[in-house]
């Protein structure tokens, strides 16, 4: 972890930022020099960036409420036309204005003097940096920690060993910051010093504030220096805000599963190692990053992927690999059992199959000639329905009450066949017995719709004969007696072989 001020840099090393020594860099050439000699001797992990300077400005707009690109189009030209000439811009979303067209919050936030981190950047060349974090906006996971409740907190954290940074937070969101210069005194005066700055915020925030809003105050700093502030007079209220940064930061420590070894008291430092170990134990997002910074870090993250990715692909394929080698053989071990049942099954058919029978020639032509008389005379429906139906499709009033049909032979009559040349077998005599529906008593209409089915039937091209056997007929002869049924019967012949 690199902590970035106006002044230089403080470096932590390790995971255990309490036992590992921070090792100062002033902000010139010698430092940006001695930092970049260091890093090149040793492997250093992956590197966060902190950035605590005064040359942090924050600004809060209402943008439309629009997603993907159209929302990266939007921050970008409101981040340019809000901090123009640094590439150092963050916009987080805050969530949507109640009122009007219920717009999004955005905060943008931006370093709008580059030239105070990019020297730094440059030393860092080459190594992995995860991000470059903003110390007012990551101070924001101290919360939780500390348990505040209150709805408006103003958070007070030493920085380095001439600086107080003052954030104040609303419903647990940033709203403002301020980073002020202590001159370098004893105690006494430092102490002195750090009140009147809190007063002199406090004071501000109060004329900002909506009427009836308590602000709560947490001064979290070394031991000594609360011991101090004890001493003297001030007002009540800050007596229940002040936490010892060494014992914040040993509770993280057992959070994280580490240790937390002796503490050096050196003024300025338990606040720095407190943000480190809340930062290693919880990154916070990257705010400042460009992608040509975090291009090592990302590249790494890709190739870790890849690595997993290709030892995942390589461990299933040899687990497949062998999952298919133990199918193949028992694919194989199958098939034998299969082919050596095949080929006992074939031995005891060769061994039983019982001797040929001779039949003699007679009795085979008579067998043939049977099965050819046998398909000869049977009797094929179709032809005979396909015309009835063709005939019944013009006459609706008809029912059909039974139909029955043989072939035509002599002693049935009919021998003067339309066709002489055709052979016999392929004519049916039909017999067909229906009524007349809807009939009503009327013998003549009745009588006229037969004979007009009968016409029909003369007209098919499968038919050769047709004779009306019964027609429906009035006993008293008067052409109408109703309560009775109009009942009729019909022969034709049918050529079954001319479809």
């Amino acid at each position: 972890m690199l902590i970035v001020r106006a002044g230089g840099a403080r470096l932590f090393r390790g995971l255990r930022p309490a036992s590992a020594p921070a090792l100062d860099f002033a902000a010139d050439a010698t430092g940006y020099a001695d930092l970049r000699r260091l890093l090149a001797r040793t492997s250093p992990p992956p590197i966060h960036l902190l950035v605590d300077v005064v040359e942090e400005d924050f600004q809060r707009e209402a943008v439309p409420h629009v997603f993907g690109r159209a929302r990266r189009e939007v921050t970008t030209t409101r981040s340019a036309r809000l901090f123009h000439g640094t590439p150092y811009v963050s916009a987080r979303r805050e969530g949507r204005m109640a009122e009007g067209r219920r717009d999004d919050r955005i905060l943008f936030s931006a370093i709008v003097r580059p030239e105070r981190i990019e020297p730094w950047l440059d030393a860092l060349r080459g190594q992995r940096i995860v991000g470059v974090h903003s110390l007012p906006l990551a101070s924001a996971r101290l919360l939780p920690v500390l348990r505040v409740e209150a709805a408006r907190v103003l958070l007070v954290t030493e920085s380095g060993e001439r600086g107080l940074r003052q954030t104040c937070f609303e419903d647990g969101r940033f709203s403002s910051s301020r980073l002020a210069a202590l001159p370098p005194a004893d105690s006494s005066e430092r102490v002195h010093g750090i009140l009147t700055e809190i007063d002199r915020f406090v004071h501000h925030l109060d004329r900002t504030a909506d009427a009836g809003q308590e602000l709560e105050i947490r001064l979290v700093a070394d031991a000594r220096l609360l011991t101090a502030i004890r001493k003297t007079a001030h007002p009540g209220k800050l007596v229940e805000g002040l936490v010892d940064a060494d014992a914040v930061e040993r509770v993280l420590a057992r959070r994280g599963r580490g240790r937390s070894d002796a503490l050096t008291g050196e003024s300025g430092l338990a606040c720095d190692r407190l943000f480190v170990r809340l930062a290693l134990s919880a990154p916070p997002p990257d705010h400042y990053g460009p992608a040509a910074v975090l291009a090592v870090h990302r590249s790494t993250q890709v190739a870790r992927v890849l690595w997993v990715a290709g030892v995942s692909i390589l461990l299933v394929g040899a687990a497949w690999s062998g999952f298919s080698w133990q199918r193949s053989a028992g694919i194989v071990a199958t098939t034998e059992t299969l082919v050596r049942e095949a080929h006992s099954r074939e031995e005891r058919y060769r061994m039983e199959r019982p001797p040929e029978a001779e039949v003699a020639l007679h009795d085979l032509r008579l067998a043939v000639e049977t099965a050819q008389r046998l398909d000869a005379n049977r009797v094929r429906a179709l032809p005979v329905l396909q015309s009835l139906s063709e005939a019944l499709a013009d006459s609706p009033d008809l029912e059909l009450d039974s139909l029955e049909w043989f072939e035509v032979s002599e002693r049935e009559g009919w021998p003067d066949l339309a066709d002489e040349d055709a052979p016999r077998e392929q004519f049916r005599n039909v017999r067909l017995r229906g009524r007349v529906e809807r009939f009503g008593g009327h013998y003549r209409a009745a009588t006229e719709e037969v004979f007009r089915f009968v016409e029909r039937l003369e007209a098919l091209p499968r038919m050769s004969r047709v004779e009306v056997l019964e027609i429906p007929e009035d006993p008293g002869g008067s052409g109408y007696r109703p309560g009775r049924v109009a009942e009729f019967e019909v022969r034709m012949v049918v050529n079954a072989g001319s479809g």
